[in-house]
């Protein structure tokens, strides 16, 4: 029970991981194409 609870974590965390890094992403990606526009 204890490690299909860990596992669970685990692969809860790293989803939650990898959704900040595309926010983080598209985020950055948004404020380089605004500076890029020279306003």
């Amino acid at each position: 029970m204890f490690l299909n609870c860990n596992e669970e974590e685990k692969r809860h965390k790293e989803r939650t991981i990898r959704n900040q890094n595309m926010l983080i992403s598209t985020i950055g990606s948004r404020a380089r194409a605004r500076d890029g526009d020279g306003t």
